[in-house]
């Protein structure tokens, strides 16, 4: 129909044998990763023909894909707060996690309590910046304490006001030495030494206060001065007596004798008993001299 030179704008026709210049690329047989393709029929590409391996990195489930097996993959997520572990919302739109470091916009479940402004001191504190309180009542130094008074605005520094020295209302502390001066001390009793120099009793004080060494010895010499007195007795009784009394006791004593003596020229002889004062000292153990 017509010449070289006619076009059709359609034509019909119940099939057509020869190749359309659009399937001018399939006119050959391709091949597709070694498979013949030419486009009259569909292929299957099996696993022994691809080339390479889709490898399942971190964070994904699943096994590797190499086209051999159908294979899925999932994101290896929980809400759970478990290490190495993509995070996921539950059913709630939560999730666990230990520390998250972030700038965060919103009210945190453990600041809520701080979500309404509370007042310390009468101070209002809402967790944005520092504040300063005092306490509602000074804490106050008394009795032996030296400092100002404390409320909590202005650091303070309190010491006990005690001294060595014997100085009226302060509290007593050792010094250097352990030691401390006072002025008269009433103890019910005291264990070890007592060191002293006054005498604060007069020699005939029959009280129960301390004495000092100076007035025990000076009680010692005065009895040592003045003589026990032994009524109508014997040297051997008063040696016994007096044992265990101390070096330069003194005692007096009527002393008791008999005397011997001639009564006529016949030698005829007579006793008569006799006594006279005499006075001992004791000049070391068991030794006496007379006085």
């Amino acid at each position: 129909i017509g010449g070289p030179t006619k076009k059709f704008d359609k034509v019909y026709a119940n099939s057509f044998i020869g190749n359309a210049n659009s399937a001018t690329r399939l006119e050959s047989t391709r091949t597709i990763n070694n498979i013949p393709f030419n486009g009259t029929e569909n292929i299957i590409i099996p696993a022994e023909n691809v080339n390479k391996t889709l490898a399942r990195g971190q964070y994904l489930t699943g096994n590797n894909f190499n086209g051999s097996l159908e294979t899925t993959w999932a994101v290896d997520a929980t809400a759970s707060n478990l290490a190495n572990k993509v995070v996921v919302r539950d059913s709630q739109g939560n999730f666990s996690a230990g520390s998250i470091t972030a700038s965060l916009v919103g009210n945190a479940s453990s600041a809520t309590k701080l979500q309404t402004s509370r007042t310390i001191n009468g101070v209002s504190f809402d967790g944005t910046t520092n504040i300063s309180i005092n306490t509602n009542a000074n804490l106050v130094a008394g009795t032996y304490l030296v400092g100002a008074n404390f409320n909590g605005s202005i650091a303070r520094t309190w010491s006990v006001d005690a001294t060595p020295n014997n100085v009226s209302n302060k509290v007593v502390v050792r010094n250097s030495q352990g030691g401390f001066s006072a002025g008269a001390i009433t103890a019910t009793s005291v264990t070890g030494f007592f060191n002293g120099t006054s005498i604060t009793q007069a020699f005939t004080d029959s009280s129960t206060r301390l004495a000092t060494t100076a007035f025990v010895k000076n009680v010692v010499d005065v009895l040592r001065a003045q003589p026990y007195w032994a009524g109508a007795t014997t040297f051997a009784n008063v040696v016994a007596t007096y044992a265990f009394f101390p070096i330069g006791t003194t005692v007096a004593f009527w002393e008791e004798r008999s005397v011997f003596g001639a009564t006529n020229s016949n030698g005829g002889t007579i006793t008569l008993p006799d006594r006279y004062r005499r006075v001992i000292r004791k000049i070391s153990i068991n030794t006496w001299e007379n006085a």
